[in-house]
């Protein structure tokens, strides 16, 4: 509707340096709603087939017009925050449906491509929170979003374990490194609660939500 409506205004969040980062939210909930549907049918009709592949070509659309984008202009430290591995790690759901839709090859390569698109973008968003200008209070709750990345990609892994127990293994090595960023973050939250309470309810606050679910779905998935 606001694409319909507001082409203007959906520009103009593509080329934001913060609110681009949220449009890798409309594919990513194309492909977990499948996923959602999929035990309430003993044989998967064509609607959610269509929907998670939909999802899945929109999500590696946007990824190669974003990496197209960061060519061309290289952003400043100054942009950079935990927000940017939402677009791009993001395709690392593509598996909790896409095997057992019947695109285990698509879904795999792209699962793997969110793998390597987080590796490739923590150097850089670590660079920022250790030596880049500090975060303002209101974005400190973003720092959450680091532990969100290797809980998808654990998740994503352990919805193809049945096919190799190598990749069984590695899903739970992912989940491990997602508790792992998950000390560091609540500490530097401990520190600043304050100030980020002081400022009542903020948009950076959902960046709690999402990683959180991540990291107890893969928990669950782990026992």
């Amino acid at each position: 509707v606001k694409l319909a409506r507001r082409p203007d205004a959906v520009r103009e969040d593509m080329l934001h340096a913060a609110r681009f980062t949220s449009l890798g939210a409309a594919p990513m909930t194309l492909m977990l709603l499948p996923a959602g549907a999929l035990p309430y049918f003993s044989q998967p009709p064509a609607g959610p087939n269509l929907i998670w592949l939909f999802g899945a070509l929109v999500h590696l659309g946007l990824a190669g017009w974003l990496i197209a984008r960061w060519v061309r202009v290289r952003p400043s430290l100054c942009d950079v925050t935990p927000a940017w591995f939402v677009p791009l790690v993001g395709m690392a759901v593509a598996a909790s449906a896409g095997g057992d839709l019947g695109y285990t090859a698509l879904a795999t390569g792209i699962t793997l491509a969110g793998s390597l698109a987080w590796i490739a973008l923590l150097p850089f968003v670590i660079r920022r929170l250790a030596k880049g200008p500090a975060l303002p209070d209101a974005l400190v709750p973003t720092i959450f979003v680091l532990v969100a990345p290797p809980a998808l990609v654990a998740l994503g892994l352990g919805s193809l374990a049945d096919h190799s127990r190598g990749t069984a293994l590695l899903a739970t090595a992912f989940f491990y490194v997602s508790c792992a960023f998950l000390v560091p973050v609540t500490i530097v939250i401990a520190r600043r609660f304050k100030d980020i309470t002081a400022l009542g309810y903020t948009h950076g606050w959902w960046s709690a939500t999402f990683p959180l679910a991540a990291l107890a779905s893969a928990a669950l998935q782990t026992q």
